[in-house]
């Protein structure tokens, strides 16, 4: 679920992320993600190297850093520029 992120003009969206297998690697040419888990636990892996995390750990993701979250986890993703399917590149 994304709030803003078809608004024109958004300079941030806020999404409601639920991780149930482990996602994907990737990372975003332009965009910042900021991650607060509110359930679960697991890891956030960043340029391959894994973080653990349980509820209101917050993870800062700048542009161009590869990451992913393992786990069973419920977090609310901040992005800023708004969510953009374009600029999210799967590695």
């Amino acid at each position: 679920r994304r709030a803003f992120a078809g608004m024109p003009g958004a300079v941030a969206s806020v999404h409601l992320v639920e991780i149930r297998a482990d996602a994907a690697v990737h990372h975003h040419r332009r965009t910042t993600e900021i991650y607060l888990v509110l359930e679960g636990s697991g890891f956030i892996e960043v340029d391959g190297e894994r973080f653990p995390v349980k509820p209101l750990t917050a993870i800062y993701l700048p542009p161009g850093v590869k990451h992913r979250a393992v786990g069973r986890l419920k977090l609310i993703n901040v992005v800023v520029p708004a969510f953009d399917p374009a600029d999210e590149v799967l590695d």
